[in-house]
């Protein structure tokens, strides 16, 4: 007698399912470093633009070395997050999207820095 009923269990019902890729840790540390570099830099500027407000249209010049530091500091830390992030693309096996995303997030902050250094030069 044989059985009518397909074997489930067979290797030929799994052929056709990828494994699932693994996470790329190095692409969620640059998509991290973005988020937290970004939050910083939103937050100095906000407080440049306080302190600024609150000073009659002058801060001091400690307190402006400070935040320009600050924003320096954040676009190093931007442009290694996007470092981190471009090297995650090429490691096999593992997922990019995280990649791309921190990558893409640093690119941004990177640019938007660079753009406020232009502004504030031919100001």
């Amino acid at each position: 007698m044989s059985n009518p009923e397909p074997n489930v269990y067979s290797d030929l019902a799994y052929e056709s399912v990828e494994p699932r890729k693994k996470l790329n840790w190095l692409g969620i540390t640059s998509l991290g470093m973005g988020l937290l570099v970004g939050l910083l830099e939103l937050v100095l500027i906000v407080l440049a633009g306080v302190r600024t407000n609150a000073a009659r249209g002058t801060m001091s010049e400690t307190e402006a070395m400070m935040i320009g530091f600050g924003i320096l500091g954040g676009l190093i830390m931007a442009l290694v997050g996007g470092a981190v992030g471009f090297g995650s693309l090429f490691i096999r096996g593992r997922e990019k999207i995280s990649g791309w995303i921190g990558v893409t997030i640093n690119a941004v902050i990177v640019l938007g820095v660079l753009a406020m250094l232009v502004i504030g030069l031919l100001a």
